[in-house]
């Protein structure tokens, strides 16, 4: 009887060790591709927020360059207008 009982302890000790063993084979590579997916996740929401804060400075931007003082410097900058009442000098000896 003492035998049966050490024998059935010993089994019961390896069927323990094999369940713990195949539940650490099934979770291990689990708990990597979780890893993997958190840090991809994470740099996700980093590229979002670089986004966003490109975004706010872009409408800003765009926002702040309508004022008159700009309008009027970029009409007479790139498209070479003048006000009614200015007077134009050309210098011909360039």
């Amino acid at each position: 009887m003492k035998v049966i009982k050490r024998v059935l302890k010993v089994m019961m000790a390896a069927l323990c060790f094999l369940c713990v063993g195949m539940t650490l084979l099934y979770a291990y590579p689990r708990y990597r591709e979780y890893e993997q997916l958190r840090a991809e996740a994470e740099e996700l929401r980093r590229l979002i927020e670089e986004e966003h804060l490109a975004q706010e400075r872009i409408i800003f931007d765009m926002e702040n360059s309508m004022t008159d003082a700009n309008v009027e410097r970029v009409a007479r900058e790139r498209l070479g207008l003048i006000m009614s009442n200015e007077i134009i000098f050309i210098n011909d000896y360039d």
